[in-house]
């Protein structure tokens, strides 16, 4: 019965140590490798020659490296277990806490081994230069090999000297924790006295002290005068020992305390980045909404005096756009329509050009409009050149009619596409200059010869021009027109580019 008393007592002991650790040292040292709360794994080696053990996460599996002391080549082996690939984010190095056993959380595992709990314990056997899951684990029976090593809840980093620091030390550290916390609380309910650890500390020196004086001027008063020495001395060693246990748990708290300060400026690190982000974040959003009031003022200033300027320029391509896609106005001699896509897409890239356009006020809009149809109209393949093009050939009288191999166009359709060209051009001072084929020569107009230098368009359209040349009805048929390669274009009436054009 004593016995079974005795036995509560410790685990009463052991259990309020470890409160009182918790609440003095604030948290353990700092255990990177943990892998999950409640689980940690084990591994039992074939031999006691292993150095270091370590888990690393990989893509598809979990690698377990064991390095080992002597001559013997390092051992790598593959998990494929689901369950251990969840609990493995990172590499996590496993503690020796015996010459056979490797751990990866000391404290889950004496946790486990007291509450017999084998399921939370992930266990691993090398044998034979392989490493397979050790499915016959008894937990209490590994414990109990061990537990020299692992008494109280302190981790084991390998060290036989930390070890046996911490199997002398338990017990006398368990009780000046137990006593300084009874003080504390004491203080605390009675007097509503509230201390930090330090203060703890060095009240429990004090109070230590102070009872040994007591206890030795009693006995000063009522022992014999022979055995004074014997009773002092002895009070002296009780005094040193409670003054180094004092001692001890006053270092156990600085380091704690160290601790804590170094998780508080990590803490500060990142709150000051997550500041530094959150300001840039409101930056963005501040510069988001000066754009946008910006716009705001341009849209007002863009529509003072009744005028939208880019609202009649989009809806003036939409026009275009609209036309072009209705397609009737090319087809082959069959009566297939010629295909019309790359048209229809430039139209749309050109509405997007002038969507995007943004200025201050109006004038300012005009001449970024004038900029971007300047461009245009320079551009030898672009949309306005070519649809120009194309109303020059829907004037000539073999080019509406059907012909073998030939294509041709309907004037109409050609001449309603035109006219959407000219009212985008025509508000902003832009003419193009079209040529009348087989009627006008080089010197009727602003055209350049450029004979002999390009191939002629009309002609893959129309194999039979060849013939049609030899119709022209003009005594002097070698300046005649008969193609143009590039039409030309005037701002405000003057020529800005000369159209190009082809000659018999």
């Amino acid at each position: 019965m004593g016995k079974n008393n005795k036995s509560k007592n410790s685990n009463k002991k052991n259990n309020t140590a470890r409160e009182i650790e918790r609440t003095v040292t604030a948290a353990p040292a700092t255990k990177p490798d943990k892998p999950n709360d409640g689980f940690c794994f084990l591994l039992e080696t074939e031999k006691g020659n292993v150095q270091s053990v370590k888990l690393i996460a990989g893509k598809e599996n979990v690698n377990i490296d064991i390095i080992f002391n002597d001559t013997t080549e390092p051992l790598k082996y593959s998990i494929t277990d689901n369950a251990v690939k969840k609990l493995v984010k990172e590499q996590i190095t496993l503690k020796a806490i015996s010459d056979k056993y490797f751990v990866s959380d000391i404290y889950q595992f004496i946790a486990a081994a007291k509450q017999r709990q084998n399921k939370n314990i992930i266990a691993f056997s090398q044998r034979n230069r392989a490493v397979m899951p050790k499915t016959d684990l008894r937990i209490d029976d590994i414990y109990n090999y061990i537990k020299p090593n692992v008494v109280g809840d302190n981790q084991y980093d390998g060290s036989s000297s930390q070890s046996n620091q911490i199997n002398s030390n338990s017990q006398n550290t368990d009780s000046s924790k137990k006593a300084l916390q009874e003080i504390a609380a004491l203080l605390h309910e009675k007097y509503h006295i509230q201390m930090n650890n330090t203060e703890q500390i060095d009240l429990l020196l004090k109070a230590i002290k102070a009872g040994i004086e007591q206890l030795a001027e009693k006995n000063s008063s009522t022992a014999p005068a022979q055995t004074a020495p014997s009773n002092n001395a002895n009070m002296q060693k009780q005094l040193t020992e409670a003054s180094k246990l004092a001692s001890d748990n006053k270092r156990m708290y600085e380091d704690a305390k160290k601790r804590l300060d170094e998780l508080q400026n990590d803490a500060e690190k990142a709150n000051a980045k997550l500041t530094e982000t959150t300001n840039a974040l409101n930056e963005k959003i501040r510069q988001i909404e000066a754009e946008k009031q910006k716009l705001e003022v341009e849209i007002k200033q863009l529509k003072s005096g009744g005028i939208d300027i880019k609202g009649e320029m989009i809806a003036a391509v939409d026009a275009l756009s609209n036309d072009l896609e209705k397609g009737g106005y090319m087809f082959n001699f069959d009566g297939t329509q010629v295909d019309n896509s790359f048209l229809v897409q430039q139209a749309g890239f050109l509405r997007d050009t002038f969507n995007n356009c943004t200025a201050q006020s109006s004038n300012e809009l005009r001449e970024k409009y004038k900029d971007i149809i300047r461009k245009e109209l320079k551009n030898k393949s672009g949309l306005f050149t070519k649809l120009a093009q194309y109303m020059v050939y829907s004037r000539l009288p073999f080019m509406i009619e059907p012909h073998e191999n030939c294509k041709n166009f309907i004037p109409t359709r050609v001449m309603s596409i035109y006219n959407k060209v000219v009212a985008i051009i025509a508000p902003y001072g832009f003419s193009q200059v079209t040529p009348m084929l087989f009627v006008e020569t080089v010197g009727d107009g602003e055209y350049v010869d450029i004979t002999g230098q390009s191939v002629s368009e009309l002609a893959s359209m129309c194999p039979l021009l060849a013939q049609h040349k030899e119709m022209v009805d003009r005594d002097n048929k070698s300046k005649v027109i008969t193609d143009v390669v590039k039409i030309g274009f005037s701002e405000n009436g003057n020529v800005i580019e000369k159209a190009e054009v082809i000659c018999v």
